[in-house]
């Protein structure tokens, strides 16, 4: 089988799809499955977003108008010629240049394809830029979903606010998963070295900086937590200095709250699991997460997890007893927190079950199989071509 996977942004520090790929796109390969990818990004430094020890063809391109719609005439020429080279397309976008192109290109060719919408088509996603967004649905992107052959959601949640948009026939839920922890994260230098002499205990964040996010949560918990200890430290991963992170750390001085937060740039690879291994709990307040890739890593690496109800892997999490599932409040999150800053046996057993949940159902090893299957199911539908690998 021939696929290929088309993303909207080729760079590792934007989060989302792109870190999402690399280990799915390596777990389809061990299947058998011929493998190449698409990505854009803007012209500045594109040989650096993506990287070049991968076993698959890479083809980038680049594009103008920033990440967030990346218009690249060369992306759109190169699918318009090559698309029909493929049995199946995965397109890891929704409201992008990439998107269009490539639906259009698979709509004139005649090959399926399929669309993962990454949580946007949720109710939060579409309020954010709400009448661009809206107008763009009722033009174009509704026609792309009704022609994919199937939208690829990672949970249950996701699925509901997708079927608001498209038949529920066409919607298939397929989770995502996580690799084991770096295998040399522990000759990593820790960040969290100079916290020991202030015995500070680090509570870790590790998403994109955001709205919708649940950050300004963070903010209203360590108020509520400083007045009843101060022993916690909110270590909170991916800066990146944009102007609603300048306000979110102006917020903070604003409440005298500089000496419980800590902003670390963007973790890849050892640091990013030692980081993980090191945090006397995970959070994760967002307002809504339609699946919560940054939560099985944490449990992967022994990390145990507070998390909202709004996030898409809530309620395994819960069913499981692999972590702490609160409302998407600063009183329950403050509770929830200082429980297991208190308790190093709950910590104990949290980091067990969850890394039991973690090996059982989101390794890839276990969730490529899965996406196989749909694309099998999906071409048995069209009656496809399967080009043999």
């Amino acid at each position: 089988m021939n696929v290929l996977h088309v993303i909207p942004s080729a760079d590792i520090h934007l989060g989302g799809p792109v870190n999402v790929i690399k280990p799915m796109l390596a777990a389809l390969i061990s299947l058998g499955i011929r493998i190449a990818l698409v990505a854009t990004s803007p012209a500045r430094g594109i040989d650096n977003c993506y990287p070049c020890e991968v076993k698959y063809p890479v083809y980038k391109f680049p594009s103008i108008l920033g990440h967030q719609w990346g218009i690249s005439p060369g992306c759109a020429k190169w699918l318009n010629e090559h698309v029909q080279d493929y049995d199946l397309v995965h397109i890891h976008s929704i409201f992008t240049f990439t998107t269009l192109a490539t639906s259009h290109a698979c709509q004139k060719r005649k090959v399926p394809y399929l669309i993962r919408p990454c949580g946007v088509l949720s109710y939060i996603g579409l309020h954010q830029k709400q009448f661009k967004k809206m107008l763009y649905m009722k033009l174009l992107e509704r026609n792309n979903l009704n022609k994919a052959s199937a939208i690829h959601c990672a949970s249950a949640s996701e699925a509901e606010a997708v079927s608001r948009w498209v038949p529920c026939r066409k919607v298939k839920i397929v989770p995502l998963g996580t690799a084991e922890p770096h295998l040399l994260a522990s000759q990593a230098t820790s960040p969290f070295e100079s916290l020991k002499a202030g015995r500070k205990q680090p509570i870790v964040f590790m998403s994109r900086i955001a709205p919708g996010k649940g950050v300004e949560l963070l903010i209203e918990t360590a108020d509520i937590l400083r007045k009843r200890r101060s022993d916690f430290i909110f270590v909170i991963c991916g800066s990146q200095n944009s102007l609603y992170e300048r306000r979110l750390k102006k917020m903070i001085y604003d409440k005298g709250l500089l000496m419980y937060f800590k902003f670390l740039d963007f973790l890849d690879g050892p640091l990013k699991s030692r980081v993980l291994q090191d945090a006397v709990c995970f959070v994760l307040p967002s307002i809504n997460e339609s699946f919560g890739v940054s939560v099985i890593e944490a449990m992967a690496c022994g990390a145990p997890v507070v998390i909202s109800k709004q996030v898409g892997i809530a309620e395994q999490i819960s069913a499981s007893g692999a972590g702490l599932v609160v409302d998407c409040n600063p009183n329950e999150f403050a509770n929830a927190v200082e429980l297991l800053l208190v308790d190093p046996q709950k910590r104990l057993l949290f980091a067990d079950r969850g890394k039991t949940l973690v090996s059982e159902k989101f390794r890839w090893e276990k969730v490529a199989p899965q996406i196989v299957d749909m694309y099998r199911e999906i071409l048995n539908e069209k009656g496809g071509k399967v080009t043999d690998a």
